[in-house]
């Protein structure tokens, strides 16, 4: 019986110290996600927040998406809106702009199809001519810096979708206003 307890003892203590590296090792990645999310922050000025499951669910109700169509989430964060919408409708391509390093890494990593594609960049550098659709989810400020760009380069009938921020130079053809906070939806023709 003496043996039986030490090894049993012995046994429960490696996977004691296991546990305790795993533990230690997710505290450490968690840390890191927090110090990349701050410095982004700081560097950006944008900090990242999700769009609500109510958004999705009538921004994927209202869009009317096509087979062949081109929809681009600018700021698409850990992917979220566009996975949700590309596994609805896996005849469309999608294309995530985010600038944000270990949130396009959890995208990447976690919000994987094959009708979808992830950029780290910064996306008033990218070519957005090929977007029937431009899906935002931006401050006041950076939505008035997007437009003269948007104005210029998108093809015409594409069509912006904004979450909760309006822009302030341009009238939306179509609102989705809601009383709760981030779920109002303004749809821009150009």
């Amino acid at each position: 019986m003496g043996k039986d307890f030490c090894y049993n003892t012995y046994t429960m203590s490696i996977l004691i110290l296991i546990l305790l590296l795993v533990l230690i090792l997710l505290l450490a990645l968690f840390s890191l996600y927090l110090f990349f999310q701050a410095f982004y922050w700081v560097i950006s000025g944008v900090p990242f927040v999700n769009s609500k499951k109510k958004v999705m669910r009538v921004l994927q109700e209202e869009v009317k998406l096509k087979p062949g169509e081109i929809l681009y989430d600018l700021g698409c964060g850990d992917g979220k809106v566009i996975s949700f919408l590309a596994k609805n409708n896996p005849q469309v391509n999608f294309l995530g702009l985010e600038l944000n390093f270990s949130l396009i890494l959890i995208a990447k990593i976690f919000r994987r199809l094959p009708n979808v594609k992830y950029q780290r960049g910064n996306f008033f550098k990218k070519d957005l001519s090929q977007a029937d659709y431009i899906f935002v989810f931006l401050f006041p400020e950076l939505m008035d810096e997007l437009l003269p760009k948007l104005e210029k380069e998108m093809k015409p009938g594409a069509i912006v979708v904004s979450n909760s921020f309006k822009f302030s130079k341009k009238v939306p053809f179509r609102k989705i206003e809601s009383p709760n906070v981030l779920e109002s939806l303004y749809f821009y023709k150009f």
